[in-house]
C-alpha cells in the first residue's frame, strides 16, 4: 500500500488499524474471489426506478463480455460505510479487496486520509461537467470522478403540512425564508422534521456541512453565507434539532421512507425530490426549500457523487485493475449517464445529458447558485472529524460520533477512532 499522508486524522487512522489488526487472528484477511471485478457501493445506489429498475451491474457485464455472477457488488447500508469497509479490507474475511468504490461524494472524499484511492485519467473524463471536476479536484482528499449531482433542500410535502401545521408551511414557503428561521421557530417546526443522522449517513454529513456553509463555526473563525445572527452557528441549529423532537434515521432511505408513509411532512433530502412525485404521476406534491444569505441571494449545497479506482486494483493487489478501469469508463458513458435521472433522481455528470421533461415541469434544476464556496475543501479536510464529533455529542445524546458498524474489528477499531478524534 502506498504510505498514508501525515495528518491527525491519518495518525489516528493508522493507530486505529493497527487496533484492529490486533483483535483478529493472523489468518483474518480479505476474502479470496474469481469475480472480474469488486465494486463496493451503498444500497439504494441506482435503485429508486419508478417501475424496472435499469440493471447497472448485467448491462456492464454485457457491455464487458463477462458473466453477471462476475461482477460482484457489495451493497453498504450507507454511502459513508463504502469508505469505512474498504479501508479495513486488510481485516476483514467477509469481503474481498475493492477495486471500485461507487458512491463517494464531494464530503466523504476527506473522510479518510490514507490513499484508498488513486488518480484514474478515465477517457470518459472529457465529457464530465468541468466545475464538477473542479469541485472534487483536492489534493487533500480521495480522487474521485463525478456520476451525478444534486442540491442539498428541505422538502415539503404540501398537502400534509398545510393540513397539520399551516403556520409553518406559510412560514417556511416564505421568499425569505432561512435556517435561522427555524432556530427561532424550533418548537413549531422540527417536530414535523425527519432526517438521516449525520454521523451515520452520508446524505447526513451533507446536511451537516450545509448548515456550516450557511451558518458559519464561530469557533474556528469559519464564517457562513448568513451573518445577519453572529451570535448562533451551526451548532445553534443541530441543538434546536436535537431539543425539539425532529426525527432521526441511522440512513437517507429509511428518512425518506418516513417521508413517503406521511409520517413526517418534512425532510432533509434532495432538491429533485419534487421530479420524483411528478414523474410518477401522484398527486403529491412536493416543495424543495433553500436558504436565502446576506443578499437576499437564493443558494444551495452541491452534493456531488463519484467513482474511484483503489489502491488494491491500481498496485495490482487483486489483479483486476483492467476490468477496474472498464467499470469506471462504463458508469462515465452516455449509456450509464442517460439512466442517472430516473434511477437514481440526480443530475448526471456527463455534458449533455438532457434531464426529463417532467424535471422541467416542476422547476427542479441544478442552476441555482452554490453555498460550497462558502466551505471549500480544505476546511473540510481540517474540520469534518470534529464537526462529526461535535454533532454527534449532540444528536447521539452526547455521546461521540457513532459511526455505521462494518464486518469483523472495524465496528469495534471506529469506536476507536471516535474517540481518537478528541485528542486531535
Amino acid at each position: 500500500m502506498a504510505p498514508q499522508r501525515f495528518s491527525a486524522r491519518g495518525v489516528a487512522a493508522g493507530i486505529v488499524a493497527a487496533a484492529a489488526a490486533a483483535l483478529v487472528s493472523p489468518a483474518h484477511a480479505a476474502k479470496s474471489t474469481n469475480a472480474s471485478v469488486v465494486i463496493f457501493t451503498y444500497e439504494s445506489n441506482m435503485a429508486w426506478a419508478l417501475d424496472t429498475p435499469w440493471k447497472w451491474r448485467e448491462e456492464f457485464a454485457s457491455h464487458a463480455g463477462i458473466a453477471k455472477e462476475a461482477v460482484e457488488v457489495y451493497e453498504l447500508p450507507e454511502a459513508l460505510a463504502i469508505v469505512q469497509a474498504a479501508a479495513a479490507a486488510d481485516v476483514d474475511d467477509a469481503r474481498p479487496y475493492p477495486d471500485v468504490l461507487f458512491g463517494l461524494d464531494n464530503v466523504l472524499q476527506h473522510e479518510y486520509s490514507g490513499d484508498l484511492l488513486i488518480e484514474y485519467d478515465s477517457p470518459e473524463k472529457i465529457h464530465i461537467i468541468p466545475s464538477l471536476l473542479e469541485a472534487v479536484n483536492s489534493t487533500e482528499a480521495q480522487p474521485i470522478i463525478p456520476y451525478d449531482h444534486s442540491v442539498m433542500a428541505i422538502v415539503i410535502d404540501k398537502q400534509v403540512l398545510q393540513e397539520r401545521a399551516p403556520a409553518v408551511y406559510e412560514l417556511m414557503t416564505r421568499p425569505d425564508f432561512h435556517l435561522i428561521d427555524m432556530i427561532t421557530n424550533a418548537s413549531a417546526i422540527f417536530p414535523h422534521v425527519v432526517l438521516p443522522n449525520p454521523t451515520t449517513s452520508g446524505a447526513g454529513i451533507n446536511f451537516l456541512t450545509w448548515t456550516i456553509a450557511v451558518l458559519g463555526d464561530n469557533e474556528r473563525g469559519v464564517t457562513g453565507s448568513y451573518t445577519g445572527s453572529p451570535n448562533l452557528d451551526y451548532r445553534d441549529f443541530w441543538r434546536a434539532l436535537k431539543d425539539n423532537g425532529a426525527t432521526l434515521y441511522k440512513g437517507w432511505g429509511d428518512a425518506f421512507e418516513d417521508f413517503l408513509d406521511e409520517k413526517h411532512p418534512i425532510v432533509f433530502s434532495y432538491a429533485t425530490d419534487p421530479a420524483y412525485a411528478h414523474c410518477a404521476n401522484s398527486t403529491k406534491e412536493y416543495i424543495a426549500v433553500f436558504s436565502k444569505d446576506d443578499d437576499a441571494t437564493l443558494r444551495g449545497w452541491y452534493t456531488i457523487e463519484g467513482i474511484g479506482l483503489t489502491t488494491y486494483a491500481a498496485q495490482n493487489i487483486t489483479g483486476r485493475v483492467e476490468m477496474a478501469k472498464r467499470f469506471i469508463d462504463f458508469v462515465l458513458s452516455e449509456e450509464f449517464q442517460s439512466q442517472t435521472a430516473l434511477n437514481n433522481w440526480m443530475f448526471a455528470a456527463r455534458q449533455n445529458i438532457p434531464a426529463p421533461e417532467c424535471f422541467a415541469e416542476v422547476n427542479v434544476t441544478d442552476s441555482i447558485p452554490s453555498v460550497n464556496e462558502y466551505l471549500p475543501a480544505g476546511k473540510v479536510h481540517m474540520y469534518l472529524m470534529p464537526w462529526l464529533r461535535e454533532v454527534g455529542g449532540i444528536v447521539n445524546d452526547s455521546s461521540p460520533a457513532a459511526m455505521p458498524k462494518a464486518a469483523g474489528a472495524w465496528t469495534v477499531a471506529v469506536a476507536v477512532l471516535a474517540v481518537l478524534a478528541l485528542a486531535f
